[in-house]
């Protein structure tokens, strides 16, 4: 091979990998495209999805202790109410309030204008569900009667505040 083809192709091969190196570089800074933030009227659908399924899942602890069942196989009903009540008082940001969107809310105002009530009732269902999570892996049959009641009566509480009857 004559040289000026041998420097022509560690030429080209150089240019090639150097060609691959940036066109890699690139294809790993680009990121996939982020999903759009959800609407004010998505919000409201799916807090009211959760508190739905809330009720079913309430329900499923509250036939266990009519019926007498082993507590311990509640522990999962248990922890998702109690990942439900961590996360509610997030699904009722700015702007998702009664005659806000097109979509119908049961929240009151008063989510809002009274912002620290809320809260505080919310923390406080979120302690009572999060103490169920622990009686129902203990498996004390009593004391988980004794918190279902407490969660109910922690329901009940901010419900008489911040939601209208439907």
């Amino acid at each position: 091979m004559h040289r000026s083809h041998f420097l022509r192709a560690i030429t080209v091969g150089i240019f090639a990998v150097g060609f691959a190196v940036v066109a890699g570089k690139l294809a790993l800074a680009q990121q996939p495209a982020a999903a759009p933030p959800p609407t004010p009227a998505q919000i409201i659908r799916a807090r009211q999805a959760a508190y739905e399924m809330s009720v079913v899942t309430f329900s499923q602890l509250k036939r266990a202790v009519d019926t007498g069942s082993d507590v311990t196989k509640q522990k999962f009903a248990a922890d998702a109410l109690a990942a439900w009540a961590a996360a509610l008082p997030t699904l009722f940001p700015q702007g998702t309030g009664p005659g806000q969107t097109p979509i119908e809310t049961s929240a009151k105002a008063e989510v809002w204008s009274n912002r620290t009530g809320f809260l505080g009732r919310a923390n406080v269902y979120a302690a009572m569900t999060a103490k169920l999570a622990d009686v129902a892996k203990a498996g004390d049959a009593s004391q988980f009667a004794n918190q279902v009641d407490l969660v109910k009566k922690a329901c009940d509480a901010c419900h008489a505040d911040f939601k209208t009857r439907d």
